[in-house]
């Protein structure tokens, strides 16, 4: 069994895949067997490290208070000790949140966070000989004096760049981006790591009247044309190189149609001014062919994208009122995500009539999330119409739980946790 003494323990772990390092950790009371069928997919493209935690599988178990710090102590002397002297790092709930930790009390793994090093900005030497985030930094104060100067600083060497460093560099143009930026980020487009790819395509989304933007203008009004007060949907048929290019992904997840996820994808990466500056009366028009349900979602990942308040008012409305909109596992995630783009008022006058309604999932999608996105102390109309669902048994009575209700896996349980964290606003 492989095992490496580090940070005082016995650290099992296992190592498959070539390519490099990723190092996976457990969330909580998990062994590593918890990212099974995620190794067999990273495998192909990393050599990944998979390690039972302190405490848990087959690593040591010493008594004592187990933290946050303490297990990412481990895992950094484990990588040590391993011989990984940098990794991508992967992990969920308490997986994530030693990633961060280590992120954030080792300055060498600020490239965890995507963070730029200001320390020591304007010392040139930190771009030919320092850290990733040293380069970030020194790249990022330059691009704030002089933009068109850095960008053609980081073109210079950009064949030259490590795949890991070319990801971290090119998401500083988002500094001052503009369109004399757009040809470096064509280039992008076309390299090997997804990572790039995906910086790439994040920038050229968010730039007005870029290449980019024109192909996906040109791509979305082929797929959906208003005629005679409705909108007739014509999906792609296949997804071409052109748009595997654009980051249109060419698999969907299961359970959901090729042609309908292509439109998606286009829909997603279009900008929303496209359908016009009045956003209820584009999402009123009849869509045929029961396609209403994938338009509505392009639309909403779009808005999350933008960040635009008018239509996620509008499309939280539709979604919900929508037969078939919210059938996705990760549907409600999206309703959540419009409602972050939501100004404070409104996100208290959709919490008011969401718990007039009941609070309930069926009628109140993402309330409980909506409940926490509302700005404290709450407005006496929030608190009234929150202590009446309470009152007619419609959302939980805070303050007398179980111990291991509230701790448990279940969605009750889960939901239960969030509106556990509201009663701070009472």
């Amino acid at each position: 069994m492989p095992t490496v003494q580090a940070n005082g323990i016995d650290i099992y772990y296992e190592v498959q895949g070539e390519g490099e390092p990723m190092v996976l950790i457990p969330y909580l009371a998990a062994d590593q067997a918890c990212y099974a069928f995620q190794v067999a997919e990273y495998a192909e493209h990393f050599r990944c490290y998979t390690v039972d935690l302190r405490g848990a599988g087959l690593s040591g178990k010493p008594e004592g208070t187990y933290t946050t710090e303490l297990l990412a102590e481990d895992i950094a002397a484990f990588m040590q000790a391993a011989g990984v002297d940098r990794a991508h790092i992967f992990g969920l709930s308490l997986g994530a949140s030693v990633g961060m930790w280590l992120a954030a009390q080792h300055p060498d793994w600020r490239y965890l966070t995507g963070e730029p090093d200001d320390a020591g900005a304007a010392d040139p030497s930190r771009w030919e000989l320092g850290t990733t985030g040293q380069r970030a930094g020194y790249l990022a104060a330059f691009r704030r004096a002089d933009p068109d100067a850095a960008r053609e600083l980081l073109a210079a060497g950009w064949a030259e760049e490590t795949p890991e460093d070319r990801a971290t560099l090119l998401a500083v143009l988002a500094t001052g981006l503009s369109l004399a930026d757009q040809e470096l980020l064509e280039i992008a487009l076309d390299d090997r790591r997804r990572e790039v790819r995906g910086v790439a395509l994040d920038l050229l989304g968010r730039l007005p009247g870029s290449a980019y933007q024109e192909r996906m203008i040109a791509r979305a009004l082929r797929c959906l044309r208003r005629e005679r007060g409705g909108v007739t949907v014509v999906p792609p048929t296949r997804c071409d190189r052109e748009m595997r290019h654009d980051g249109i992904s060419p698999r969907p997840p299961a359970g959901v149609g090729e042609r309908a996820w292509w439109l998606e994808e286009i829909l997603a990466r279009t900008p929303l001014s496209v359908w016009g500056d009045d956003p209820a009366r584009f999402l009123a028009l009849r869509v045929a062919d029961g396609w209403r349900g994938v338009v509505l979602r392009g639309l909403a990942r779009a808005t999350s994208v933008a960040r635009d308040p008018a239509w996620a008012g509008a499309l939280v409305d539709a979604l919900i009122a929508a037969p078939g909109a919210r059938e996705r596992p990760d549907d409600m995630l999206l309703v959540e995500s419009l409602y972050a783009a939501l100004p404070p008022g409104d996100l208290v006058r959709r919490a008011v009539e969401a718990l007039r309604r009941g609070g309930t999932r069926r009628n109140a999608p993402g309330v409980d999330h909506l409940l926490e996105l509302c700005p404290r102390p709450w407005p006496p109309a929030l608190y009234r119409g929150r202590r009446r669902s309470r009152d007619r048994g419609l959302v939980p009575r805070l303050g007398f739980f179980n111990r291991t209700s509230v701790l448990g896996g279940s969605r009750s349980s889960q939901r239960l946790r969030r509106w556990c964290s509201l009663r701070s606003a009472f």
